[in-house]
């Protein structure tokens, strides 16, 4: 039986749910889940949440606290939906990378 490094490469790459949302209970006020699966404006997140923090005293960090904490239960109703999406990433990619090396060794 032939092991495939590539293929367990692609496995070690896959991004897991259950990671994902315990990130996101522990950690998803500084946005960590979305560091995790590589997600834009994860330092956006982290940054209103520094911010907000920093200005509870002013009473303006309660704002920030308000939009950290939709932000967060939205993250919390998409994250399963990102997970998938970044796993087929993955797979799409390492398909096409195949074809191509395909391509490029039968033109030879």
């Amino acid at each position: 039986m032939e092991v495939n490094v590539e293929q367990m490469r692609l496995e070690e790459q896959k991004k897991n749910v259950v990671v994902a949302y315990l990130l996101w209970w522990f950690l998803g006020f500084l946005g960590a889940h979305r560091f995790y699966i590589k997600k834009s404006k994860a330092v956006v997140m982290l940054t209103i949440s520094i911010l907000s923090a920093l200005t509870i005293a002013f009473l303006v960090g309660y704002v920030g606290l308000l939009v950290m904490f939709v932000w967060w239960i939205m993250d919390g109703i998409r994250l399963h939906k990102w997970v998938e999406e970044y796993n087929l990433q993955l797979i799409d990619n390492y398909e096409n990378s195949k074809k191509s090396e395909l391509t490029n060794t039968s033109k030879r």
